[in-house]
């Protein structure tokens, strides 16, 4: 099911798995998308928002994303 899923995801974001999430995890028929950022360097880029809202049009909920902002301070 997890990799049907992702694939539908990927034809709702115009055939391309292109933003696709650092992490990707699944079990049973549940995904979870996890994406880490650097604090103050890096942030959420065009293409990543476009798969979220491309999984959203999908039946995933926003339960189902996490980003994790991490520093070495």
């Amino acid at each position: 099911m997890g990799e049907r899923t992702l694939h539908a995801i990927a034809e709702a974001n115009g055939n391309s798995f292109r933003g696709c999430w650092d992490v990707v995890a699944w079990k049973d028929d549940r995904l979870v998308f996890a994406e880490s950022k650097k604090q103050k360097k890096d942030r959420m880029r065009d293409t990543q928002v476009q798969w979220m809202e491309a999984a959203l049009r999908c039946e995933a909920v926003v339960e189902d994303f996490l980003v994790v902002e991490w520093s070495l301070t």
